[in-house]
């Protein structure tokens, strides 16, 4: 695309050169009302029971258009605090602090805030859009501004203070044309990436449970049980127990230790011995290179949670079922967390096979049962884990099923992974297209959209008519 003809600096690092004819200016000068709510007392229900005024935290801010929220207050809760205002249709909304700390959306109807929205209205010289999509393109910027260590926030003298470089009204009104076509079509294609990684994901769950659960190509006569997960398996296979197959002494079961030895953040080093949490196993893998690292005499004097190449990862505090098999590559051994059980595979059993079953629909619901259901706070401890019931096949078996399931679940996992990656490389994309575009790397004040630029049934076409 094309530059505009002229540029000069913009006087702040971030910005870099904007268009000659674009001036700088400051939120406080751009808007009108400029302010945030507060949050009446939790435990008192005349301020919420049968509220009828939306209150938005900024848990609602979704990065778009927002048209309901999640709280509603009472006309009492809003008599009794004067730092409660209506905000109109149309506000921009800016989260200070928090976990959503940079989120930002535009409100589709009347609300009040809470003390961590900051809410920017009432602009003759900034499209509400426009100010959406600079806010998008410089998140990172904005947030690295915040002061804190445990809750970064990045309050209201700040957002006053920050200095949006703008061109003229209908120029905006032209930029913003421009990035509401681009970014529909690239969160269309997103979108369509999505359904078709959670279509894979699915063939993929159905490919393990067939396998699990009925063996490869067995015709023979099933038993059957009187169990909710297992109706029935193919003759000379056994419906076992976490609990039964650890008083056999063919599995070993522990988790991190618990005490008062459990490092601490001061505790970490850039090299050491990985100290794995649960999010450290995701995707069907343990990740040793970003996780913690704890120095060796600290891990030494750990008594429990030693994990070894083979163990089989279950985390079990926090997001319940994540699994993975421990490769400790260079490093001795590893230290897990309470977050995570491991699972040593001593005889009867491959570990693969293990891995594979710790995947399949049989296993993870008993997992939702035991740990409470799918809730935030989920936990099923050692003890509660070992009333999970394992499906145990002769090793010949199991030998083919883990083949089998190596080489069908391969293929399923490029593509996801494929489709994963180009996900994130449209997401790079779409905020650099807006990047470019809020600060006048590129002039689409001329721009209209091709005839045939994009098609959902085929979303690689959408970069092809790109000019």
């Amino acid at each position: 695309m094309r530059k505009y003809p002229t540029y000069k600096p913009s006087g702040v690092e971030w910005l870099g050169e904007v268009p000659l004819d674009w001036e700088l200016w400051k939120v406080s000068r751009l808007y009108k009302k400029i302010g945030s709510g507060t949050t009446p007392k939790a435990g008192n229900p005349e301020f919420y029971e049968n509220g009828t005024i939306p209150w938005v935290n900024t848990g609602d801010l979704n990065d778009g258009y927002i048209s309901d929220c999640s709280n509603y207050i009472t006309q009492k809760a809003f008599d009794e605090h004067s730092a409660l205002k209506i905000n109109d249709a149309g506000t921009l909304l800016v989260a200070m602090y928090g976990a959503t700390i940079g989120k930002i959306a535009i409100t589709k109807f009347a609300a009040c805030t809470n003390q961590a929205c900051c809410s920017l209205a009432e602009s003759k010289l900034i499209d509400t859009k426009f100010a959406f999509y600079w806010f998008i393109a410089n998140k990172e910027n904005v947030v690295n501004l915040s002061y804190g260590g445990g809750q970064p926030n990045i309050s209201q003298d700040i957002i006053r203070g920050l200095k949006i470089p703008i061109c003229k009204i209908e120029d905006q009104h032209s930029i913003v044309r421009f990035l509401d076509y681009k970014t529909a079509q690239i969160d269309s294609f997103i979108t369509n990436r999505q359904k078709q990684i959670e279509l894979l994901k699915e063939q993929r769950s159905s490919i393990i449970d067939k396998a699990i659960l009925h063996g490869l190509n067995r015709t023979d006569e099933v038993y059957k049980f009187d169990n909710i997960f297992v109706k029935q398996l193919p003759v000379n296979w056994k419906l076992s127990s976490v609990r039964r197959e650890i008083m056999a002494q063919n599995f070993e079961q522990q988790d991190g230790n618990h005490g008062e030895l459990h490092p601490v953040a001061s505790d970490y080093v850039d090299e050491g011995i990985p100290f794995v949490l649960a999010s450290d196993v995701n995707n069907f893998e343990v990740d040793l290179i970003r996780c913690k690292k704890i120095p060796k005499r600290i891990a030494e004097k750990l008594r429990i949670g030693f994990s070894k190449t083979g163990d089989i990862l279950l985390t079990h505090k926090g997001t319940v079922g994540r699994v993975g098999i421990c490769d400790t590559k260079e490093y001795p051994y590893i230290i897990l967390t309470p977050q995570v059980t491991y699972y040593r595979i001593k005889r009867d059993y491959l570990p693969k096979y293990i891995f594979w079953q710790f995947q399949s629909n049989v296993f993870t619901e008993q997992l939702k049962l035991l740990s409470g259901g799918g809730s935030t706070r989920d936990y099923i401890g050692l003890v509660a884990q070992r009333d999970l019931r394992i499906i145990k096949p002769p090793i010949s078996e199991q030998i083919e099923i883990v083949e089998y399931l190596d080489n069908e679940t391969k293929r399923l996992d490029n593509l996801i992974s494929k489709y994963q990656k180009q996900i994130e490389l449209m997401q790079e994309y779409r905020t650099s297209l807006i990047s470019q575009a809020v600060t006048g790397k590129i002039d689409v004040r001329d721009w209209k959209p091709k005839i045939k630029e994009y098609s959902i049934e085929k979303p690689d076409n959408l970069l092809v008519a790109e000019e």
